[in-house]
This record gives structure tokens, sequence and C-alpha cells, in this order.
């Protein structure tokens, strides 16, 4: 039934979904054929191409907390779609990372601050519909130090709809604070992300990893994320849930970030995304429960806030916007005796397409 204009529509569709872009491009073309001009086919002429084109992002992002650590980064990456399964990218940010002077995250010369400028490129291709894969190397260079070899290599598996996981190691200098970027202390992490949908409503996210650190530490980690889907209209979508995250240091060296041997925390969470049009969008992500490290007698209460908008998804010029915020009162974090933590940031990036 070659000129079946809703069938033809369906099978695009399917196709994008299933991770076979050039066979969903080939469809496309039959659905231009039959409606050229119509609503229905420009979005999804949108919608099938945005993933597919080449684009430019220029970022800047700003964290700080009450520990007195601010972190600054602006960067630039970008990526050339060579065909529908590979493409190239790679970038290059600095971070200026401060500490104020008496919160024990100075460096070890008594400096507050430490510039980290990184540049990077990779390759990614898709296999077939079930597996891609993913590599990227670089260098990184912390002021005063020699420069480190920063890379990632990344597999993704999904055999079904429902199932996805993706395994990736990664090695970049753990540049938390500093004392951490001047000690040229390295992260290699080993991580398992999962993604389970067993029905229309609910999905079930996961994490499990193991890093190992240069100063001869080491921490493990698990997560657990099950959410279900309570509200869906036309542009409202509603999610609640609950987490759990578990992880721990062999040690804490004081080598200028947080190492607790347990940490454990729970919570309950939701995901709101308002739909203002095709093309624009906001969300909202709550989370609050307990947790407890080793340092503390009992569980305290926190949670953490995140808005983020999405302005011209589908469009040449795409700017997405976040800001967050954390409370964590009671605990015991880097730097200091027991007593409140918090944290805010602000994260923007426009992109443009071609």
């Amino acid at each position: 039934m070659p000129d079946d204009y809703e069938l033809d529509y369906t099978r695009t569709v399917a196709l994008h979904y299933d991770r076979r872009p050039r066979e969903a491009l080939d469809s496309l073309a039959d659905v231009a054929r039959l409606r050229p001009d119509s609503k229905e086919t420009v979005d999804l002429t949108r919608f099938i191409r945005t993933p597919l084109r080449s684009s430019v992002t220029a970022g800047f992002a700003y964290q700080a907390d009450s520990d007195d650590v601010t972190i600054r980064r602006a960067g630039v990456a970008g990526q050339y779609v060579i065909n529908p399964q590979t493409r190239v990218f790679g970038g290059a940010d600095q971070q200026r990372i401060h500490a104020d002077v008496g919160s024990g995250y100075e460096r070890p010369d008594g400096g507050t601050e430490v510039d980290y400028e990184r540049a990077w490129l990779g390759v990614r291709h898709r296999l077939s519909s079930t597996w891609a894969f993913d590599a990227q190397a670089g260098s990184g260079w912390a002021e005063g130090n020699d420069s480190n070899f920063v890379y990632e290599i990344g597999a993704d598996f999904q055999p079904v709809d429902e199932f996805a996981m993706r395994v990736w190691r990664r090695q970049d200098l753990y540049a938390v604070s500093p004392r951490a970027a001047a000690l040229d202390i390295e992260r290699r992490a080993n991580v398992a992300d999962f993604y389970w949908a067993p029905d229309l409503r609910w999905v079930v996210t996961g994490r499990a990893g193991y890093d190992t650190f240069s100063d001869d530490n080491d921490r493990w980690l698990a997560e657990l994320a099950p959410r279900r889907a309570i509200l869906r209209t036309q542009h409202l979508n509603l999610d609640l849930g609950i987490s759990g995250q578990w992880y721990g240091f062999d040690q804490d060296p004081g080598n200028g970030y947080y190492a607790p041997t347990r940490y454990e925390r729970y919570a309950l969470t939701a995901f709101t995304y308002w739909k203002i049009d095709d093309d624009n969008g906001v969300s909202l992500a709550f989370s609050y429960g307990p947790y407890k490290d080793n340092t503390m007698s009992g569980f305290s209460s926190g949670g953490d806030v995140v808005a983020e908008g999405y302005f011209g998804i589908y469009r040449d010029w795409y700017l997405n916007v976040k800001a967050g915020y954390s409370i964590y009162p009671g605990s015991t974090f880097p730097g200091g005796a027991t007593g409140d933590y918090d944290s805010y940031m602000f994260e923007m990036n426009l992109t443009r397409r071609f």
C-alpha cells in the first residue's frame, strides 16, 4: 500500500523509535511525496531530521555551595553528522575553581583558585538498532600541573523497546575543588546505567558503578529510581516515584572532596513537564527524603529542586536553561563541622543547528 499516507506516517515513526535512522529517512520521503505541504508532514520532518543535524553549542555554567567552593565553566562543543549512523564530535572548555580562605579546599600552597582547561575529539557509530558505540579522547591542563589524558568509551545496548543499557568508562581530573585539582587527582569511573519500562506507565532507572582515584582511593555506588506516569495531557505531564542512592569510599584522605565511607539517601520524587508548544517547554523536578553518612548519628532530611527550560526544540536555534537548588540540614560535608549544607547551580547552553 505505497500510497497510504497514514500507514507511511506510522511506519516512519516506528522506524525512528526502532533506532533505524536511514530507513526512517527513506520512509519519510514517501510521506513527503504524498502530502508535501501538510502540517503533519512538516512536523514529522522536523521530528525525524532534528536529531540527525550537525550543530555547535556554546555553554556557561555556575555552581556554588555553603562550603565556599564555586566553579565557573564556559565552553563550546560541536558535532558533524557524517551519515545517519555516524557522527564525529569535539569540544573545549575552561573551568575556574575557587575556594575561600579558611574553607579547607584551598590549594596546598594556600592559593584559592585553579583554572582547568580541556579539549577533546570523539566519534559515535550506530552499528545496528540494538548496538551503538562511542569513544572520545583529549587532554586537560590544570594550572601548575602536567597535562592529563582525558577519555571516555561507551556502548549502548537496547534489544527491545522496554529495556536499554549503557556501559561506559571515563577518565578525567576530579576537579571539584582547588585542592583536588592542584593535587592532580584523577578519577576513573566505570558505570552501567539501565532503563526498564515494564508497561506504558512505569519506568525504572538504575546505576551501578565503581570508581578508582589516583590517590589510592576507591568508591562503589548504586542507584535505583522507579516512577509512574500519573498525568498525561496535551500540555502537562506528571510522574511520581521514589529513589534510593548508596555509595562509599575506602577512606577519606582529606584531599579536597567529600568521601564518606558510607552514604545512603531515600527520596520521594516528582517530575513535571509543561508543553508550551511543539518547540518550547519547561520541566520541574523535585526530590525530598532522609539521608545519612557514616559521620551522622541518625537520618536527616533534605532535597533538591531543578527547573529547566527548552526553547526551540526543533528549530535552527535551540536554548536550554537550567537552575537548581539543594538543601541538606544537619549533614557533615567536606571542610566543616556538622551543619546545614546547601548549593545552587545555573547552566545555559545555546545550540545552532545546520
